[in-house]
């Protein structure tokens, strides 16, 4: 079982269906990490807020559901952010880009 992000973890632990505790200390840590990131309001009909920690980019939508894309550089949050249509920059250059 576990957390989300233990069990992501465990599918790269090839012949492993546990986790060794090491492993869930980090898992805990990374989960807590994503809590602690900063959302910043913004104004667009399909996107509520969005946060960038240096390597995961978070997406809050009007409909209240959140999506996490791992891997997005600066640069491109920065375009978000700087684009007068952000759900289309969204669809555009980081939708189904970044997983």
């Amino acid at each position: 079982m576990g957390t989300p992000v233990t069990r992501q973890i465990a599918r790269y632990l090839p012949g492993s269906r546990e986790i060794p505790r090491r492993l869930q200390s980090c898992a805990a840590e990374l989960t807590r990490e994503r809590w602690d990131m900063t959302l910043i309001p913004v104004s667009s009909s399909a996107i509520s807020a969005v946060g960038h920690d240096g390597y995961t980019l978070t997406i809050e939508f009007n409909s209240g559901r959140s999506y996490d894309h791992p891997g997005v550089p600066y640069e491109v949050y920065a375009g978000l952010m700087a684009a007068s249509s952000k759900g289309a920059y969204y669809n555009r250059y980081i939708r189904g880009r970044y997983r």
